[in-house]
């Protein structure tokens, strides 16, 4: 049925291929900064045999473009901070938000005066000596069980989120601030608008679904997938999650591409640390014959997408042109999500709006064959906020205290809703029971193009009205 919708909507392009990320690099321990201090040491006495032996586990680590980064040893300490080493951040006033995260340095820019600096999951930025500060092994180990004890703190709220659950159907709430769930999973599973199995004409279900997103914002669907490719998709998603095939949203190999990620990191990848894009079109080597059925169910993902694009500019005025692959989720461990708009631009004040980045229509859709509808857990799943679908909400408050949409991550669901409209969050995840799903964007490619120049811009003039005008760009403490 999802490919007789296609016909509908034959003109809107088919998408761009996105790469696979890296998966990103393994923490540093201390015991490795101590050991690469006294192999820096060495090497001002030509003993350069030692670098296979202070990191002889890393099995190379990446440099954010896939390769191995090796550390120069000629090159001398600087203001204290030795190459490999760990510091600590501060004193940051254009990024204060990474005050305090630790991170590596590599080498040290002579031509721009500052660190290269590899923070985990964020990438390489450039920082001034200024604001570093070298970890000591004993620091570093303090820091972590800092760490370990914010851990404990969030797997408490997560017990203390599921366990205010009430398991009745109408009534249930997270916490004082939330609103109520108006419509969430009952003992046979999650309650679905649109069946497809129900639906003989493709075109006929397209439009009964734009009407549930024209009425609320937001339209969960039961797929119609074969058991037996939802299964397949599950086991190849937890191999290649396993295979440690995973790692960030986006490829980071220069400046311009650490600017880019942060910007969409910020936007819209703030729980989706590690990832996996399905390319049908133009897969990786190293994924063949490793997922056939993610492949297939991507597919269908695609086509289905274009079938809803002309019903949805009729019946809402809201078009899209382009299609992102799908991105391969992974929701695992004892975590807190963030609520939030994929596409806040209309959100919030005039003068605090981001610019429009051109995502229009967002799919959801899970995997996971093993979820247990007498549970009364849905951790991994999602919460669609029920604001006006015809606006976007006033405010991340105004939002979370609506009612809601709970959506279990039972296999077979898809969840759909406006992208600039409807705020929505990952339920608290508990455990090591992996939740997996498959994302899907449709947005307008003209209004994508402009996204980020219209941030540079607006951070520009932050800039200027921070310190003034006059100061150049390379006055600032981070490039």
């Amino acid at each position: 049925s999802a490919s007789a919708a296609a016909s509908a909507a034959a003109s809107v392009a088919a998408a761009a291929a996105v790469d696979a990320a890296p998966a990103p690099p393994e923490p540093v321990l201390a015991q490795e900064v101590e050991a690469k201090v006294k192999e820096l040491k060495a090497a001002a006495v030509g003993k350069r045999n030692a670098e296979e032996e202070a990191f002889g586990d890393s099995e190379g680590e990446s440099d954010g473009c896939g390769g191995r980064f090796d550390v120069d040893l000629d090159v001398l300490p600087v203001d204290g901070i030795l190459p490999g080493c760990l510091v600590r951040m501060e004193g940051l006033q254009a990024r204060p938000e990474l005050n305090g995260l630790v991170g590596r340095a590599i080498k040290f820019n002579e031509e721009k005066e500052r660190w290269q600096v590899r923070l985990e999951e964020r990438g390489d930025m450039l920082l001034k000596d200024e604001n570093l500060v070298p970890l000591s092994p004993d620091e570093y180990e303090e820091m972590q069980n800092d760490v370990e004890q914010e851990e404990l703190k969030v797997e408490e709220e997560a017990k203390a989120i599921h366990t205010r659950a009430t398991g009745e159907k109408m009534r249930w709430f997270d916490d004082a601030s939330v609103g109520p769930i108006e419509k969430g999973p009952g003992d046979e599973g999650n309650e679905f608008d649109v069946l497809m199995v129900d639906e003989t004409d493709g075109m006929v279900a397209a439009e009964k679904i734009v009407d549930v997103l024209k009425e609320q914002g937001v339209c969960l669907c039961e797929a119609n997938a074969p058991h037996e490719l939802l299964g397949a998709a599950f086991d190849e998603a937890e191999a290649l999650w396993e295979a440690g095939f995973f790692g960030p949203p986006m490829k980071v190999c220069d400046e311009d591409g650490q600017t880019e990620a942060q910007v969409w990191k910020d936007v819209l990848y703030q729980d989706e640390h590690k990832v996996l894009w399905i390319n049908p079109e133009g897969q990786d080597p190293r994924f063949s014959g490793k997922m056939k059925a993610l492949t297939s169910l991507s597919e269908n993902m695609l086509e289905f997408c274009r079938g809803l694009g002309e019903p949805l500019e009729r019946k809402t005025g809201i078009f899209f042109t382009h299609l992102w692959n799908a991105m391969l989720s992974c929701y695992t461990g004892d975590k807190v999500y963030s609520c939030h708009l994929d596409n806040p631009h209309s959100c919030g004040s005039a003068g605090s709006q981001l610019p429009d980045n051109g995502l229009r229509l967002t799919l959801v859709y899970y995997l996971n064959v093993h979820w247990n509808p007498t549970s009364d857990y849905n951790g991994g799943g999602m919460d669609v906020f029920l604001t006006d679908p015809g606006s976007a909400p006033a405010s991340a408050t105004a939002a979370r205290r609506s009612k809601r949409v709970r959506v279990a991550p039972h296999a077979d669901a898809l969840a759909i809703f406006l992208s600039e409209r409807m705020a929505h969050q990952v339920i608290p995840t508990k455990g090591k029971d992996k939740w997996f799903c498959l994302t899907m964007w449709c947005f307008e490619q003209e209004a994508m193009a402009d996204f980020l120049p219209k941030i540079f811009e607006m951070r520009q003039k932050q800039l200027e009205s921070q310190y003034g005008a006059g100061q150049e760009e390379s006055d600032s403490d981070l490039d």
